[in-house]
């Protein structure tokens, strides 16, 4: 049976997506290279060339404009089809770092793309994806070979911005029971300690974290541009640059208690998420928002019981719950300043209340320094697990 050499045209997915700015924004690079490799095929075969039916078409690597808001979505990887009757298979392969190639998926003929759902995104690592066709040729079942060559670019950072709430010693209560007292509590205080817990967590992790309030427990140090309400005439220029401080970053999150009138309301268990406007438009926001809300509530436990098993966490989006996430505007517009100032950048994000400091029994539980500090870590793995750093 006569054989001949067949030139075969191989233009493999060997591109790789660089994010520039913040873990979402930004322009994307995409490099493919084509390389010819000889080899024989039995001539009735009929397949002499058989990987130059996949399209010249430089291969796409992207990331959706729908994952906007978190890292975590996914890569997708797309290439031209295969006008060859006898490709019967694409074979997806990806290659991090200087590991070797990994079959990711093997996708029938009739699919051109595929999304690649990588985790752990903030860590520095290189990806690197091509694309083989699965072929029959006479009896025999072939893969024709792939460029093993590309430009690649690792990721960037996760940016997160934290806002403790006001002002040290900001709505206390102070005047009944005295800055001795064992009841002592001051949200504005406690929510600088919760942030400054929450930030160490997620730089473990690899996190950027930007904060609108420095720990310093003995006089107010606000960020760079950031201004303190305390001393602010009018209320909204302060908290608008607090949102505003949020630029360039990949997420927002006010840290609260909340109130009522008096000091010794003992029925009030309620967790409630506000989210802003563009975190409501993007459901991977808006799950992160929800999440969030759901991890307050599980792990604020006054008298060992959780908030969550004395009035359940609303993760549906409402216009209004006693506990739940929140859509809250006022004349059309997002009820919260700080909210109004991470939209004005560009950045989703929410004010997340911590159950209501009024309530002496979730009073006593803030006013631990332990409990934050378990708080803090249990926000910061649910932050992680919404953006792929965990399973």
């Amino acid at each position: 049976m006569k054989s001949f050499i067949g030139r075969a045209l191989t233009t493999a997915c060997a591109a790789v997506v660089m994010l520039s700015g913040s873990a979402f924004a930004g322009g994307i690079t995409v490099s493919a290279e084509k390389s010819y490799e000889a080899f024989y095929i039995e001539s009735d075969d009929l397949i002499s060339e058989i990987s130059s039916t996949v399209s010249e078409n430089v291969p796409q690597i992207t990331k959706p404009k729908a994952s906007k808001g978190l890292s975590r979505d996914f890569i997708r990887v797309s290439w031209g089809a295969s006008k060859n009757s006898r490709v019967y298979k694409y074979v997806v392969q990806r290659r991090i770092s200087k590991n070797g190639w990994q079959t990711v998926a093997t996708l029938p003929n009739m699919v051109n793309s595929y999304d690649d759902y990588v985790k752990n995104p903030g860590q520095t690592k290189k990806y690197e994806y091509r694309v083989r066709c699965k072929y029959v040729s006479g009896n025999r079942i072939k893969t024709s070979p792939g460029s093993t060559a590309g430009t690649v670019y690792g990721w960037l950072k996760l940016g997160i911005t934290l806002d403790p709430g006001h002002y040290l010693g900001c709505n206390n209560n102070f005047a009944q029971w005295g800055y001795g007292g064992s009841y002592r509590y001051a949200e504005g205080t406690q929510m600088l300690k919760l942030g400054h817990y929450l930030k160490a967590e997620l730089e473990k992790n690899n996190v950027d974290v930007k904060i609108t309030r420095d720990f310093d427990l003995s006089a107010d140090r606000f960020a760079p541009g950031v201004r303190n309400e305390k001393y602010d005439a009018r209320l909204y220029n302060s908290l608008v640059t607090r949102g505003n401080y949020a630029a360039g970053t990949d997420f927002f999150i006010s840290l609260h208690t909340n109130a009522v009138s008096h000091w010794a309301e003992t029925n009030n268990w309620v967790i409630q998420c506000f989210p802003n406007d563009l975190c409501m438009s993007n459901s991977a926001s808006l799950k992160l928002a929800a999440d969030l809300g759901q991890t307050a509530s599980d792990n604020i436990t006054p008298g060992g019981i959780s908030i969550s098993r004395r009035i359940p966490f609303n993760k549906s989006l409402t216009t209004w719950s006693r506990s739940g996430v929140i859509s809250y505007h006022l004349n059309g517009k997002i009820y919260y300043t700080v909210l109004w100032g991470a939209e004005e950048v560009g950045v989703p994000g929410i004010l997340l209340e911590h159950s209501y400091h009024t309530n002496p029994a979730v009073r006593a539980w803030l006013l631990s320094d332990a409990n934050l500090k378990k708080l803090a870590k249990a926000e910061c793995r649910t932050i992680l697990r919404n953006y792929g750093y965990t399973s």
